[in-house]
């Protein structure tokens, strides 16, 4: 997914005004576009004068894997403690109408992993129920021929050049998206508890970065 036009349409910013208090799950495999549209809602919600915070997955995982590269028990506890201080410090946060916005791959394995990412799911449902706020899932989308196109984009490999722990191995991905799934929508609605869910699913595939994040715009403001 190019970044050329992922501002949304300036020309269309009256017409909408999205900007509710509420945790934003954007979760998808990697190289699907989820930062991008996490950034051009960003220029959306900043355009709206809408208080928020975008916590992209890595900004808490590259810490982890430095620490303990490894993908075992210790290194999936360390996440769930970066994890915990984070939200810890965000359910202090008084900002009125305050938008969250956190990308994320939560799956479901069909082998053996040293994590549950239904649990991990859990912790962003308890998340919202201590903020009081709305929990708005997207699973963001694409078929595998879009995702490998994007995955190996400059942008992302000069990502992971500088420093993320991007994935940019099109095998790993494959093998990533053979082995697991994203979580579905009976998965995500079955963790509720008191909490408002909503749940979208986005296919990207066909849609250029910008539209991408006018379409999940779209949706956001018809909750």
């Amino acid at each position: 997914m190019s970044t050329v036009g992922c501002e949304i349409d300036s020309k269309k910013n009256n017409r909408r005004s999205f900007s509710p208090s509420c945790i934003l799950l954007l979760n998808g495999f990697p190289g699907v576009g989820k930062l991008t549209i996490a950034k051009a809602l960003q220029i959306r919600l900043r355009h709206n004068n809408a208080p928020h915070r975008l916590i992209d997955n890595h900004l808490l995982i590259d810490p982890v894997v430095t620490i303990e590269p490894e993908r075992n028990t210790a290194h999936y506890f360390l996440r769930k403690s970066f994890r915990r201080t984070a939200f810890e410090r965000l359910k202090a946060l008084k900002e009125e109408e305050l938008v969250l916005i956190f990308t994320a791959c939560l799956v479901t394995s069909r082998v053996p992993t040293a994590y549950d990412d239904i649990e991990q799911f859990g912790e962003y449902v308890d998340f919202a129920e201590a903020k009081g706020v709305p929990l708005v899932m997207f699973n963001i989308v694409c078929d595998l021929s879009a995702n490998c196109g994007r995955l190996y984009s400059e942008e992302r490999r000069k990502g992971a050049v500088g420093g993320k722990t991007k994935l940019v191995n099109i095998e790993v991905l494959e093998k990533i998206r053979q082995e697991t799934s994203l979580l579905a929508r009976e998965q995500v609605m079955a963790c509720k508890k008191g909490v408002n869910i909503v749940y979208f699913e986005v296919d990207t595939s066909d849609l250029a970065a910008g539209d991408a994040a006018e379409k999940v715009w779209d949706l956001l403001d018809k909750i």
